[in-house]
């Protein structure tokens, strides 16, 4: 094969060392910002689905926000979230106690089809009850939908349900 229509088109300009580096560079510096604006944006989401009060500590601990000060979440972590934070704390409550009982193996980040195949050893209705909550979470966070507080505390509502019900039995 020989030179194609691109190679040839290009021979016929001139570009000086000057410009080439100044192109160089410009994109360099582009690369660098796009690399930011992504780190940027995932930290913000990240931090978004954090209750206050995690974010206010000075040493929380695992970005999942799995543990906070070395202290597990509890369903008070749940009340005081505001009401759209209510379905990422409670679902990562629930993830929490699965991990607790060994139903689930410790990820510090999930997806939703993660958490409906964490909670695969569930019962239908506890893989249903935490895609729900998932999906409320999940909703609020990533669309310009608003959550009625009514649909946002029913879900909670049943959340905590199962939440009670995967309580390790007291002997």
């Amino acid at each position: 094969y020989g030179p194609g229509w691109l190679s040839e088109w290009l021979s016929n300009i001139q570009v000086s060392t000057s410009a080439i580096e100044v192109m160089f560079w410009t994109l360099s510096a582009l690369i660098v910002v796009a690399a930011v604006a992504v780190i940027v944006r995932e930290v913000r989401a990240v931090r978004g689905s954090m209750p206050a009060s995690v974010l206010r500590s000075k040493e929380f601990g695992h970005v999942g926000g799995i543990e906070v000060n070395d202290q597990l979440l509890t369903l008070k972590d749940v009340d005081n979230a505001a009401l759209n934070d209510k379905p990422s704390v409670l679902l990562r409550l629930l993830l929490q106690q699965l991990e607790v009982l060994g139903v689930v193996a410790h990820s510090p980040a999930r997806t939703h089809r993660d958490v409906r195949s964490a909670a695969g050893e569930l019962e239908n209705d506890g893989v249903d009850i935490i895609s729900r909550v998932s999906e409320s979470a999940e909703r609020i966070r990533f669309s310009d939908e608003k959550n009625r507080p009514q649909e946002i505390g029913e879900v909670v509502s049943v959340g905590i349900t199962l939440l009670n019900e995967l309580k390790p039995e007291q002997s």
